[in-house]
């Protein structure tokens, strides 16, 4: 094998570990517990709370986007006074 070969290659294995380390959402390791439990809130990435919270507002059909921002923090705080955890 010649050399450009190999550092392409490597260069290639590097990039494909970066990327797939930056992996949220789908690719994220599953969250445990049912969505609102304390167990849930401690193994659920923020991004999976606010997009689980996300679409509980949704159904809600509220007129503004900024109606669905109050929502979901309204939403996650009940949730994790209910759970019993201290914000």
């Amino acid at each position: 094998m010649n050399s450009s070969l190999v550092k392409n290659m490597a260069q290639g294995f590097l990039l494909i570990i970066f990327l797939t380390s930056c992996a949220s959402g789908p690719e994220a390791p599953p969250a445990s517990g049912a969505p609102g439990s304390a167990e849930w809130f401690g193994s659920a990435s923020q991004s999976t709370i606010n997009d689980h919270y996300r679409q509980v507002c949704k159904s809600y059909n509220f007129p503004s986007q900024a109606l669905v921002m109050n929502c979901i923090q309204d939403e996650i705080s009940t949730a994790k006074k209910l759970a019993g955890i201290e914000k």
